[in-house]
């Protein structure tokens, strides 16, 4: 990971930091926490570092309870939706 001095919310400054949280993980918790340290759009790339290592650790659903108790009830509403129709 490359810990950059400015904050880039460029696709070219978010993608390859998050990927690379992604390569450098364990766990999708890792994966997440490597991309909160990072300097710039970290809630960009720690969705999508945790986006991509949740498919392919498939361990969310130990976190799964957590997270959604944040949800505001439209928020999760969208998500009930989403996964009807994609997962």
């Amino acid at each position: 990971m490359v810990k950059r001095n400015h904050y880039d919310i460029s696709c070219e400054g978010s993608v390859p930091q998050a990927l690379i949280c992604f390569l450098k993980s364990s766990s999708t918790e890792d994966a997440v926490r490597k991309a909160l340290l990072l300097n710039g759009d970290t809630d960009t790339q720690a969705a999508i570092a945790g986006g991509i290592a949740e498919a392919y650790y498939k361990d969310l659903s130990t976190y799964r309870s957590k997270i959604i108790s944040y949800l505001h009830p439209e928020m999760f509403f969208v998500l009930e939706k989403f996964e009807e129709t994609v997962i």
